[in-house]
């Protein structure tokens, strides 16, 4: 959905589409349905989050501006570059809630890109770039893009690349040609929203059914249930002599899984290695008497 995410700290505004009013090529193919939504400042598409200890080794934790989460370690790569060093380090947090400085765990990833070129990502932070990074949005479907400078245009838009982010438009490149993108009006605005609308109305009445179907089938159940006959108990005649335990049945544990503690990238320990019982037996304690 265009509306989620990132959006709302694009530099958006319709005011910027007067900026816009410059003589533009015909109206090409990647012009017919993509339109701008926004545009903001580029930045790097992973930022580092966390780091954990397992065993001799960390795995760090960054979150990718698709929403994913890549966990890798010091010496694989990560969109391309190749991770080169790790970091340790203690952040002063101002904490509002008790009006006090607070240390916390923290760190710094060192990526090295092919070229030779190196970026730092402090943890918790985005790594700005250079350039400009858009928002495109299909105005046919509602459908959003993150883009920048010579990133291909989606399949619907096939043959064509970014050519082009400034401060006030896109431009993209095919077959020649080079055009700039229109930004999104207001009226496709309203169109996609309540498009959107729509499907999410339809999603809701999908779920209320088969929620009607799923309740309906267990009240079925139930009544069939009751009014089957009740199967008769089986009697069981004593052979042999008889037996009486005086004592309590108890649940011992036989088998366990272990779940491995976590230590922060300042050494501390984050999460206690805790031992949980996964398999048990019952077994019986007393005494027995045995009668003829």
């Amino acid at each position: 959905m265009f509306l989620r995410g990132p959006w709302r700290a694009c530099v958006a505004g319709h005011a910027l589409a007067a900026s816009l009013a410059l003589p533009t090529a015909a109206p090409a193919a990647a012009g017919d349905t993509l339109r701008v939504y926004a545009l903001e400042p580029a930045t790097f598409d992973y930022v580092f989050t966390a780091a954990m200890a397992a065993g001799a080794n960390r795995v760090l934790s960054f979150n990718q501006r698709d929403g994913r989460t890549a966990f890798r370690s010091v010496g694989e790569t990560l969109g391309g570059s190749t991770i080169v060093a790790f970091e340790a380090r203690t952040q002063r947090v101002f904490n509002a809630s008790i009006h006090a400085w607070q240390e916390r765990p923290g760190g710094r990833v060192t990526l090295r890109a092919p070229d030779g070129t190196t970026r730092v990502l402090e943890q918790g932070q985005s790594r700005a770039e250079a350039g400009w990074a858009a928002w495109l949005v299909a105005a046919d479907t509602g459908r959003g893009w993150y883009v920048r400078e010579g990133d291909a245009l989606p399949a619907a838009e096939a043959g064509w690349t970014v050519a082009r982010i400034a401060s006030n438009g896109v431009w993209c490149a095919g077959g020649g040609v080079t055009d700039r993108l229109p930004w999104l009006t207001p009226e496709e605005k309203g169109a996609l929203l309540a498009r959107l609308e729509r499907q999410r109305e339809a999603l809701r009445e999908v779920r209320r059914r088969a929620e009607e179907a799923r309740q309906a089938e267990e009240k079925r159940a139930l009544a069939e249930a009751r009014r089957a006959p009740a199967s008769p108990r089986p009697v069981y005649a004593p052979r042999g002599e008889s037996r009486s335990v005086i004592g309590t049945e108890v649940r011992y544990p036989t088998e366990f899984t272990v779940i491995p503690g976590l230590i922060g990238p300042s050494g501390k320990v984050i999460q206690e290695t805790v031992v949980v019982p996964s398999r048990f037996e019952t077994r019986t304690t007393g005494f027995e008497m045995r009668t003829q």
